[in-house]
């Protein structure tokens, strides 16, 4: 028996960044309560397809869960560029835009609520960040890691010009 199983197949999607005006009500990160995006990341975590997600809302509970992703994901990179997009003044959607070197920017988190889905607002958020990674020139590539089972995302990245780059199985040791 191995030593290591693997717990997550992933696929890399790359995109030249792109500069798509947006009429939508987005907000800058720097312009929301950190709280409404915790929210969000919490409200969407039950219908959330990526397996690594759903495993820490269900080790920590959906709440801790969503404190822990939202910490990760202003944390670990340089800078994390964060957006929500509003509807009728309701969150209906995020996208996190991390910074992981001069020429690249990648897709931290996107997700829609729930309510709001099925109305094209992934889309409308994924090419925000497009839009926003187009206005630093010296950015040339956007990648979007998602689970192989994230049929939702996928249509996404791909509906917004993304192309497949690469294909990964992600292992954990074996308990």
């Amino acid at each position: 028996m191995s030593d290591f199983v693997i717990t997550q197949e992933k696929e890399s999607y790359i995109c030249q960044p792109y500069a798509y005006p947006i009429k939508a009500d987005l907000r800058d990160g720097r312009d929301v309560e950190d709280t409404l995006f915790i929210e969000m990341i919490q409200a969407c975590y039950e219908q959330n397809q990526d397996r690594s997600i759903r495993k820490d809302a269900i080790r920590y509970g959906r709440y801790k869960a969503a404190v822990k992703l939202f910490t990760e994901l202003i944390e670990q990179e340089p800078l994390t560029y964060r957006q929500m997009l509003f509807v009728n003044g309701t969150p209906a959607g995020i996208v996190f835009l991390n910074t992981s070197s001069e020429k690249y920017r990648g897709i931290g988190y996107l997700a829609v609520h729930p309510a709001f889905r099925a109305q094209g607002l992934g889309k409308v958020l994924l090419q925000a960040a497009c839009a926003l990674a187009a206005k630093e020139k010296s950015v040339s590539t956007i990648i979007g890691d998602i689970d192989v089972r994230n049929a939702y995302i996928r249509d996404i990245v791909q509906a917004c010009a993304f192309e497949l780059s690469c294909q990964e199985l992600v292992f954990e040791k074996n308990s």
